[in-house]
């Protein structure tokens, strides 16, 4: 076996004498390597520098906005319901609680149809035994022609006399609804002498199964009975929402239905004591992020007057506003209280905090002798219904604007004085108009047509009537109010954006409600291509 190290030079010794010298670093040397190396830092240095400039740079950027063309959907036939007369819980002899009996004058219905074929019809079936009757709720029918999008209204008022209703005294009007799968009603009470009915109608060819979601004060409520409501073709449904849970101050209701659409409206009616408190009828709303609110009617403290009953039963008179956020987040509204007069921009001045809570004794306190535009926020906690006083408001005519990040739906309940006690009215929003609305006045000593302008121009309205064309100007963030003629037809045109609503009473009797938008398959819808 050879050695695998024979014939290799041994390996040297460090400290032999003859191994080869280390080089010797000269002042030349030094400074080129210096200068590398220092050009080196100074390099990596600018792209340490360049890279840190671009996460604070923005570079160009371009972007095309995709075309938008404007398309106007094939018109569809139009369908408008309205809700019946007034009804109490109890037969002809008083008794039997679980029984809907119509109450005072037989409804007062009108349609307008400005273009299109119109034809009403009853429902033919009624939990209060009415059902094709003279007093079954009615339907206004309107068929396209000539490819035009029918320009619809109804409009419904119905009044109980003293010693007609069991109890219940007042005036209510509302407009036709047009029938919907999913819709908000916000309004009514379940406290004692309070009472709130719910009535659904299905004017379709199909059975609809209704849920419904009630939400308090506290959050959702869960009750039996609540869903799989199931409501015929063609057909009333009476549901008393105190069936579901007592003594609930701010109720709102979620409906929902699957198969035919339908109209949903809620009663409420007050008796304090043995003193008649008024009764309204409230129609259904759709959650939005700005609600606009206009022609309150704000009585002050006469909303007190001739009721002989104790303190703690007349906190329901004093303005009130209710809000409910239906996505169940927790959101910070913003509400601007503007008088007939003001601007928007009047009361968005320094808004003011108020906790949502029952009302207190507001009455006691001095209230301003001018309205005055202020503005004010409201925290509404997740998925729980919120009621705010009002307080210290001077009587006048108000317009409320309410903005969140979250929709939300609203209403504001006012009172005015009666001989006999008070009547009250839930102040409904209004949805943003189309050019052209309809509007049949109702029947009532008073009309008044109030029309908000929350946009930044001027506008200016034709209002169509029965004494010919009439100019309405109304100033950008103003509402302007115009009197009707009671029982007369009339058109509205350039109201493009605004919002209107109709308030209807005199001798002590109020209601109120908004003139409907464009029904979805009437209006021009932006496709983006």
């Amino acid at each position: 076996m050879t050695d695998p190290s024979a014939g290799a030079p041994p390996a040297p010794e460090l400290d032999e004498p003859d191994a080869e010298p280390r080089a010797r670093i000269s002042a030349r040397s030094v400074a080129v390597w210096s200068a590398r190396a220092s050009g080196g830092i100074v390099g990596v240095a600018i792209a340490v520098v360049v890279a840190i400039a671009a996460l604070f740079v923005t570079p160009p950027s371009w972007s095309v906005a995709p075309p938008v063309v404007v398309v106007q959907p094939e018109p569809a036939t139009q369908v408008l319901v309205c809700p019946g007369p007034l009804l109490r819980l109890a037969d002809d002899s008083g008794q039997n609680a679980s029984q809907a009996t119509p109450v005072g004058t037989a409804p007062q219905v009108d349609f307008l149809a400005e273009s299109g074929r119109l034809t009403t019809s009853a429902i033919a079936q009624s939990d209060a035994g009415i059902g094709g009757s003279s007093l079954a709720p009615r339907l206004g029918l309107v068929v396209p022609v000539d490819g035009e999008a029918p320009v619809v209204a109804g409009v419904q008022s119905s009044r109980i006399p003293a010693n007609q209703g069991g109890g219940i005294v007042g005036y209510a009007a509302t407009s036709c609804e047009q029938p919907a799968l999913r819709s908000w009603i916000i309004g009514g009470s379940t406290q004692l002498g309070r009472t709130s009915i719910l009535t659904i109608v299905n004017p379709s060819s199909v059975e609809a199964v209704v849920d419904l979601d009630l939400r308090g004060q506290l959050g959702a409520i869960d009750a039996v009975g609540l869903t799989g409501i199931v409501v015929p073709a063609g057909s009333q449904r009476v549901v008393p929402v105190s069936g579901f849970s007592l003594e609930q101050r701010a109720p709102v209701i979620g409906v929902r239905s699957t198969g035919g659409n339908v109209a949903v409206f809620l009663q409420q009616s007050i008796i304090r004591t043995l003193t008649p408190g008024g009764v309204d009828l409230i129609g259904a709303q759709d959650p939005s992020p700005a609600l606009v609110i206009p022609g309150i009617a704000v009585a002050g403290e006469t909303a007190l007057a001739g009721i002989n009953t104790t303190p703690a039963d007349q906190d329901d008179t004093m303005p009130t506003l209710r809000l409910f956020a239906p996505s169940g987040r927790a959101t910070t509204a913003t509400v601007a209280l503007v008088p007939t007069g003001s601007t928007l921009a009047d009361a968005l001045g320094n808004p003011r905090t108020v906790e949502a809570s029952a009302p207190t004794d507001a009455h006691a306190d001095a209230q301003p002798t001018e309205p005055e535009a202020e503005s004010f926020t409201v925290e509404l906690a997740a998925g729980a219904v919120s009621e705010t006083p009002i307080e210290r408001v001077a009587p006048g005519d108000y317009t409320i604007v309410v903005t969140a990040s979250e929709p939300l739906v609203g209403a504001v309940r006012a009172s005015v004085a009666t001989p006999a006690g008070t009547d009250f009215a839930w102040y409904s929003p209004a949805g943003a108009l189309g050019d052209r609305a309809a509007l049949p006045a109702p029947r009532a000593p008073q009309v008044v047509l109030a029309l908000a302008n929350p946009t930044a121009e001027d506008r200016s309205v034709t209002l169509a009537g029965p004494d010919g064309d009439a100019v309405v100007k109304v100033p950008a963030g103003e509402t302007v109010l115009t009197e009707l003629e009671p029982g007369e037809d009339y058109s509205l045109s350039g109201i493009a954006g605004l919002r209107a609503a109709v308030r209807a009473g005199g001798d002590g009797f109020v209601a109120q409600f908004p003139l409907q938008p464009p029904a979805a398959l009437a209006k021009p819808v932006r496709v983006h291509v």
